[in-house]
């Protein structure tokens, strides 16, 4: 099909994996800063459970809301808006000065957030290639992986607020970039291009209510909640766990969040060039696997105090937690069949979402009345749900 894609396809692929890298900026920069900021605003520990749920229901909100506007509006209008929008926000936050204002601004960060994520992944999937798509996630962690840097550095130089403002300022470039691209009309309309329904597709045959049981779906959707709790946890609350249990400095606790995101984006990278040759499935189990023996090792080394133990554990999490999703997204269509493969993409995004914010509260809360020395214990158990969920669709799918 590349026959087909316009002249103008390099700069749509510079523009989307500028935006996916626009994204990933924000994402992890909260957790860096909280430490610092709570004290400032004179909040508990887990009150930025309460920022992420707004943020993450609020993104749910925003992908469900995408496929009406960009069957209304062209692709860049929309996604374009959405990151004049990020920019407009993170500068808001750099100056905001008070708890309440803070969570005001979450609200429309997960709104925008969730546009552009969902927006930025259904166009690329209409003009990219599988290869493109992947591509497309590495970007975004090439922004999570820079985020918490900016964010890091900012502390030691001038304060939180100049680390959001800095980020504010680079998104601003990349909405210029796609703004530009807007008005040399170098986007293609994907509004009517008759994609989403596929070629001849079939109703539902007789096997597929066993293969698409109301149990599998469930335990899929569970899969992807479970996977947000790991994610969210360890993003949020890494770098207040290393400064207030371990007793590092703010810049060593800060700097975690970014060994794991860097270790997340290197194992996409082993992932890719593994799974052709031992398969998607053997990646999955492999993944999980990994991440559970990162879990022990960190848990093992917060016992001993050591950073040097924690930092290798949060490595071997990043490293097995890192091909999960997109391996999962890869084998819905061969997991469930029909027309539910096609919607159960979007229900698996919203679990993921809905775990991330749920499961972040609710350990944001436990830890805050017990003790951070049972983050890793916890993570485990999460892992631990991820691989039975899994084992069960898989068996469920071979019947």
């Amino acid at each position: 099909m590349t026959e087909n894609k316009p002249s103008a396809r390099p700069i749509l692929t510079v523009s989307l994996f500028a935006a996916f890298a626009g994204l990933g900026l924000p994402n992890g920069i909260l957790g860096v800063a909280w430490p610092v900021m709570r004290k400032e605003m004179d909040q508990p520990l887990e009150s930025i459970g309460i920022l992420t749920t707004i943020m993450l229901i609020m993104s749910m909100v925003g992908s469900v809301m995408i496929g009406r506007i960009m069957s209304r509006y062209p692709a860049a209008l929309a996604l374009s808006l959405s990151l004049l929008a990020l920019t407009l926000v993170e500068f808001g936050i750099g100056y905001t000065g008070s708890f309440a204002a803070l969570a005001v601004f979450m609200f429309p960060l997960g709104l925008v957030m969730g546009l552009i994520d969902s927006g930025a992944n259904l166009y690329g999937a209409h003009i990219f290639s599988p290869s493109g798509m992947n591509f497309l996630h590495f970007f975004w962690g090439v922004g999570a992986l820079f985020g918490p840097v900016i964010m890091v550095v900012a502390l030691d130089a001038s304060g939180w607020r100049s680390g959001w403002t800095i980020i504010a300022a680079l998104c601003a470039g990349i909405t210029v970039l796609l703004f530009g691209t807007l008005i040399k009309k170098k986007w293609i309309d994907i509004r009517d291009d008759g994609k989403t329904g596929g070629e001849g597709e079939e109703g539902p045959s007789e096997t597929e209510g066993h293969a698409n049981s109301k149990a599998k779906v469930l335990a899929a959707l569970l899969l992807f909640f479970l996977h947000a709790g790991v994610l969210f946890i360890l993003v949020s609350l890494l770098s207040s766990f290393l400064l207030d249990y371990i007793g590092t400095g703010e810049s060593v606790a800060g700097i975690s969040v970014t060994v794991f995101l860097a270790s997340m984006t290197g194992g996409r990278v082993i992932a890719g060039v593994l799974a052709p040759k031992i398969g998607t499935n053997t990646i999955i189990r492999l993944g999980i696997a990994v991440g559970a023996a990162g879990c022990v090792i960190a848990a093992i080394s917060t016992f001993a105090l050591s950073v040097a133990g924690v930092e290798c554990g949060i490595v071997v999490m990043g490293l097995g937690v890192a091909p999960v999703f997109p391996c999962l997204i890869h084998e819905t269509p061969v997991r469930f069949r029909g027309k539910l493969s096609k919607s159960l993409v979007g229900y698996q995004v919203a679990a993921e979402y809905t775990g991330g914010a749920l499961i972040s509260l609710v350990a944001a809360l436990l830890f805050s009345h017990t003790s951070l020395v049972f983050m890793f214990p916890m993570l485990a158990l999460l892992f631990g749900g991820m691989a039975i969920c899994n084992e069960y669709v898989l068996r469920q799918s071979v019947k």
